[in-house]
């Protein structure tokens, strides 16, 4: 499972920071349908670099911030399991 932190100034419209449903989308798109279920080191974004938790939320990290602005993403979470995950901030 992956979290994604965002931040930012709420629009004073929308009261929002970005639209929870674009975020969805977003995160679908650029990175369940590419990691879920798939072999990780068969991927390119994995061909220098063992797919570890920690390489992985680097990897959702680069794949996202284009997407949404690296002023705009906070945070990624990758969860080993119930009780293990890692943060990422990009730095």
């Amino acid at each position: 499972m992956v979290d994604v932190t965002v931040r930012g100034p709420i629009d004073e419209r929308t009261g929002m920071v970005i639209d929870l449903g674009e975020l969805k989308r977003v995160v679908t798109e650029t990175v369940v349908d590419r990691f879920d279920h798939a072999d990780l080191n068969a991927d390119p974004l994995f061909r220098d670099r063992v797919p570890t938790t920690e390489n992985i939320a680097l990897a959702v990290w680069d794949l996202l911030a284009p997407k949404l602005g690296p002023d705009r993403l906070a945070a990624v979470r990758v969860w080993e399991d119930s009780t293990l995950f890692v943060d990422y901030d990009g730095s």
